[in-house]
């Protein structure tokens, strides 16, 4: 028997191990309307968040500190982000698991309300799309987030998506341009300060 929508527990992965190397700094310490991105980032979450800390981590300490968050650390971020990824699905237990890199803005909860809807069977993973182009949070079942434990920490999370069929991926179109921004420098973030 399935659980209802409702009754579905969603988290989300919020990927913020790497080096920031474009920026020049650690990307969650850039300060965004007061605080930290970081902080900011948490508090735009509209699920609970399973945080995978890497390079920075000590850094990153006091931003987290008393935040409503699961801290993983990834003790090799040099693997890439999909190792950071399977380091925080290996402490996920929710139903529907989101995916959303610390440099790409939360979008609105219409966002992440679309995809966790679009995961009926038989699709296993929503990804949403601003004019054509796909973005995060990507959302996925629980079977679906556990088999990616069984790639090698050096696969991407969108060439496992393009190997399932048509019928198992939900593309669900947005209005919401920030899922698709990629913030990597500090002007990106001046940028998006001034939106």
């Amino acid at each position: 028997m399935h659980r209802n929508e409702c009754q579905q527990r969603a988290e989300v992965i919020l990927l913020a191990a790497g080096k920031s190397s474009r920026a020049g700094q650690p990307k969650g310490l850039i300060p965004h309307r007061g605080k930290p991105w970081l902080r900011h980032q948490l508090e735009r979450l509209p699920v609970p968040a399973i945080i995978v800390l890497g390079f920075h981590r000590e850094s990153y300490r006091h931003v987290v500190e008393g935040c409503d968050a699961v801290l993983v650390v990834n003790p090799d971020p040099g693997r890439g982000q999909f190792s950071s990824l399977q380091e925080g699905l290996r402490r996920s237990t929710a139903d529907v698991v989101f995916v959303l890199p610390l440099d790409t803005p939360s979008p609105g909860k219409e966002v992440w309300i679309a995809c966790k809807k679009a995961l009926t069977a038989p699709v296993k993973v929503a990804v949403p799309e601003f004019h054509g182009r796909g973005g995060h949070p990507v959302a996925m079942t629980r079977d679906f987030a556990q088999h990616l434990l069984t790639y090698p920490d050096s696969a991407r999370l969108d060439d496992i998506i393009r190997e399932l069929a048509p019928a198992q991926v939900a593309r669900v179109r947005a209005l919401d341009s920030r899922l698709v921004m990629n913030l990597n420098t500090t002007a990106d973030f001046r940028e998006i300060e001034q939106a």
